[in-house]
């Protein structure tokens, strides 16, 4: 038996349970003078630190355990921030840490001979700055997402834990299959089943539902469902131990979280989120949880699959076969040759139900032995929508695209130069024009002299017209690559003088106006100003474009989001 009472395997090693404990300390370097912070820590295998407000001077020292630490990166007159963990020595020996690009988290894995399985167990310690103060910057949030993402990437057990600072109410924080965009875009059952986290979850007897005390939601918050749905991890407070989930900070808010892979839930046990005294910290709660790992647990290929397929593709001729067209022919004919006054609501619904019925009957003699729902089409809306689509509506994005799918052309058409670039290599002549880029609702116009750029807008607008299509003015900015003076430059949409920024964020790029893209510095960087010109497009999570700087050669962008509705 081991000190915290764990049995641990004398043969191999393997640890039949682990004990772990996430807190932020806010300050280790005094709490590990106290006896009763050390009794605490000495109460289990593994205790996950946050803001720690170390630095690599600092000595901790507690009997039995292994020190693992990482400070901020920028020094400051008073330390701060900072995460680490304390690993019991007959632990420690079967831990690695992970190498991290960001400073907000530190990875740790335990080897498999350790748990006996047949793949690490990583565990994150985290601490996120609230988000307005000094200590918080955009850019190693970034770095912290990209970090979740790899790690989420590469290892099957995942389990995260520390201070977010993010307040998440009880938002869903998984995803779940849409039948509708599975069928239209064909989705084979790889792709649904990656998509469909609330399969999973019920797959594996994980609670769909989470209860919070704290109703509220923050920034932080957001940002952290989208990291659950984006990494498939999901919060464990609220589903486990605690239920509604305790608050853990100062009995006011819920801030601290445990996180876990689909995969690694089948070892979690015994969670709980437990007030402490002042002594081990500054009014965060103590969060604790154990795994059980106390035989080989094999890969479980059944998460890979979705829980009963609706579709099986063998059978597609089939269906079409089935498929009354004769009738979809009479009930187009039927609405082609009705007067447009007289079209009402109860027309479109009885439009919408025969159509719907040719596709029911026809799965039906496909599918015989499968039990028809035969849902009947009711709106769960007491108001009606006489303008657009409604949040969260299947056809928005596919209506949008068909809305733009002729943007480029248009602005080509009307005479609009953007940006050309041509590069010799190998005998290969590359050449490149670029008027607007898109991606989603978000719009970027570029041109390399002001006139231009402004006689894009004026297009543009003249587009956004013509389809009922609305810019949001507030949103669009003006960013001039390469100019000393900004002042200089004004430009419209209608009547609405559009701001001129000095940087902006693009799909998680910034693009600063003094900064060339292509290099990441500028004339403070070391390598003063580029006189040639190029561009890399690189299609990953998002696209980055580097435009170089040059002094006496104007580069524009303007970035927009557009709107969607309709006048009638």
């Amino acid at each position: 038996m081991n000190k915290s009472g764990k049995t641990l395997n004398e043969s191999n090693g393997t640890l039949h349970t682990l004990s772990i404990a996430a807190l932020n300390v806010c300050g280790l370097k005094r709490r590990s003078l106290y006896p009763e912070f050390v009794n605490l820590v000495k109460s289990h295998d593994i205790f996950l630190l946050s803001e720690t407000k170390v630095d690599e001077h600092d000595i901790i020292d507690i009997d039995g355990y292994t020190f693992f630490s990482k400070p901020r990166k920028q020094k400051y007159i008073r330390k701060s921030g900072g995460v680490g963990v304390l690993i019991k020595e007959s632990v420690a020996k079967y831990v690695d840490t992970i190498d991290s690009n960001s400073e907000y988290i530190m990875w740790i894995k335990l080897k498999p001979q350790c748990t006996n399985l047949e793949t690490d167990i990583v565990l994150g310690i985290v601490y996120v700055p609230p988000m307005h103060s000094r200590f918080y910057n955009d850019d190693e949030f970034e770095l912290f997402e990209s970090d979740i993402f790899a790690i989420c990437s590469e290892y099957e057990h995942v389990y995260i834990s520390g201070d977010f600072n993010a307040q998440t109410a009880e938002m869903q924080d998984y995803t779940k299959n849409d039948d509708f965009l599975s069928d239209f875009f064909h989705f084979d059952n790889d792709t649904i089943s990656f998509f469909d986290q609330r399969s999973k979850m019920e797959n594996s007897g994980i609670s769909l539902e989470r209860k919070s005390h704290d109703k509220k939601i923050n920034n932080h918050g957001y940002k952290l469902i989208d990291l659950c749905k984006i990494n498939n991890v999901f919060i464990i407070n609220g589903r486990l131990g605690n239920k509604p989930s305790n608050l853990t900070f100062r009995n006011v808010s819920l801030i601290d979280y445990l996180l876990s892979s689909i995969s690694a839930y089948k070892f979690l046990y015994e969670f709980n989120v437990t007030n402490v005294d002042s002594l081990m910290s500054d009014g965060h709660s103590l969060i604790t949880f154990k795994l059980i790992i106390n035989q080989k647990i094999t890969h479980d290929t059944s998460m890979s699959k979705p829980k009963n397929p609706k579709w099986d593709q063998t059978l597609s001729h089939t269906f079409n076969e089935n498929i009354s067209f004769e009738d979809i022919t009479a009930t187009v004919s039927q609405m082609q040759a009705s007067n447009p006054d007289d079209v009402d609501q109860n027309m479109i619904d009885n439009v919408t139900s025969k159509l719907s019925d040719i596709f029911i009957q026809s799965a039906q003699k496909t599918f015989p032995d499968k039990k028809s729902r035969n849902k009947a089409f009711k709106s769960n809306y007491k108001k009606p929508c006489n303008c657009g689509v409604r949040q969260g509506e299947n056809l928005s994005p596919l209506l949008f695209s068909l809305f733009l799918n002729d943007l480029e052309e248009y602005l080509d058409q009307k005479g609009n130069s953007g940006i050309k670039m041509q590069d010799n290599e190998n005998d290969l002549v590359t050449w490149l024009k670029i008027i607007v880029l898109l991606y989603a609702d978000d719009t970027v116009l570029v041109s390399d002299n002001a006139d231009d750029l402004q006689k894009c807008l004026n297009d543009f607008n003249d587009y956004c017209k013509t389809w009922n299509l609305v810019v949001n003015k507030d949103k669009t900015k003006i960013i001039v690559f390469g100019a000393r003076n900004n002042a200089n430059f004004s430009f419209k949409i209608d009547n609405s003088t559009l701001e001129v920024v000095d940087s902006y964020k693009y799909l998680g790029v910034r693009s600063n106006a003094l900064v060339s893209l292509v290099t990441g510095r500028g004339p403070g960087g070391g390598l003063g100003m580029r006189h040639d010109m190029e561009i890399y497009v690189t299609m990953d999570t998002h696209v980055v474009l580097g435009f170089p700087v040059v002094s006496e050669y104007y580069q524009l962008l303007r970035i927009c989001d557009i709107e969607m509705y309709t006048t009638s």
